[in-house]
Parts: C-alpha cells; structure tokens; sequence
C-alpha cells in the first residue's frame, strides 16, 4: 500500500534524490498573514478534521502546482469551482515551497485535483524553504518572486514582508561580520609578523660584534 502512494506521489521532473532517499517538490499556499503567522512559529500547523477544508483529514494540505501556474490554476486546483472566491481572500498570494520526502504525503481526492497530503505539522527548521510571491492576471514566470529563503547563502531580503527583510538581513548582517572578522585577523597576524621582525633586526644591531 505505501508503495503505491509512494508511485502516485511522485510526478517527472518534481522527483530529487537524496541518498536512497526520495523527495517530491510542493507548494503550500496561504495569505500574506498567513506566511508571517508561519514564519513566527516556524511551522505550517496541520488542518484538524474539524477545518472544512480537510476534507481528506487532519494534516498539511500541498500541492506540485507551482506558482508560476499563476492564482486562477491554483485556486481552481485547489478549491476546484470554489476557488476564485479564494483569490479576493489572499489565500493564494504567498506559495511556500518544501521538498518533502515521498513517503510522507499521499496524494488524495484521486486524479481529478493535484492535491497532496501530510499528516502532521511541518516544521521549518526540518526542510529548505523557499517562499514565493505568487502573480495575478496573465501567466509570467518572471514575476514570480522569491521573497524568502531560509538557508543563509539563498536569503534574499524583502520589501514586501519586513518581518521577512529582518530575518534575512540578521544572517546576511552575519555573514558581513565573519568576513570582516576574518580580515582583521589576517592584518594583525601580518602587523605582529612585520613587528617581529624589525625587533629582530634592532637586536641584531644592538649585540655587540666579537
């Protein structure tokens, strides 16, 4: 049975292998309160049964539609006929993106939705993050922008989110000062070099010659 989910799972050119281990690349949507809600605990807390878009359980709902796709194809996917009464709510304005492993999500409602499921909270800290600011109106790739990346090589500050841009600033601000701490180390291992040696030489100058 985990087999066949693990199958179904997996899409061409969303699959990456870690090790033996597999991933699939998803997107979890919400609204711009919805990320900073996310960003300050740091994790996507799962729908209870109770929520009335659980309709397949408790758990995280996700999905392989990239925000590229734009909000129209997302909310319909996701809402089907509902989903543009979704788009004026803002739940569809920020796209998380996870590369979770194949065999924590199942896909449900069939065939008919790209829909995925994770039964349990998604924590940050676990997964590279990427998060993305999803375009209105006509599809353009180009104005899909990334407003946030936790590994602090990636980070990119914001303008949009300045609970975001502080995030990403502190590691950048970070990364400035190990930099600069590693240079002056550098000057003062050379300085303390050059003292020793003009102390070499007035010594030399000093001793008296037999």
């Amino acid at each position: 049975m985990a087999a066949s989910k693990t199958k179904r799972t997996s899409r061409k050119g969303n699959r990456r292998r870690s090790g033996t281990k597999r991933f699939v690349k998803c997107f979890h949507y919400t609204s711009k309160p919805g990320w900073k809600a996310i960003l300050a605990s740091k994790h996507i807390r799962k729908s209870t049964k109770e929520s009335r878009h659980a309709h397949s359980g408790a758990g995280v709902y996700l999905t392989t539609v990239p925000p590229k796709q734009g909000k129209e194809k997302i909310a319909k996917n996701n809402w089907k006929f509902y989903g543009e009464h979704y788009i004026p709510k803002g739940l569809v304005d920020i796209a998380i993106e996870l590369a979770l492993p194949v065999d924590k999500v199942e896909r449900v409602d069939g065939w008919s939705r790209d829909v995925l499921l994770h039964r349990k909270t998604i924590y940050l800290k676990d997964y590279k993050v990427k998060v993305w600011k999803v375009p209105g109106g006509p599809v353009d790739a180009g104005r899909v922008k990334l407003i946030y990346s936790k590994n602090r090589a990636d980070c990119r500050p914001s303008d949009d989110n300045p609970e975001t841009s502080r995030v990403c600033a502190g590691h950048n601000a970070a990364k400035r000062r190990g930099n600069k701490s590693n240079e002056n180390e550098t000057k003062i291992k050379t300085m303390l070099m050059i003292i020793a040696e003009t102390i070499s030489d007035v010594l030399k100058n000093l001793l008296p010659v037999y």
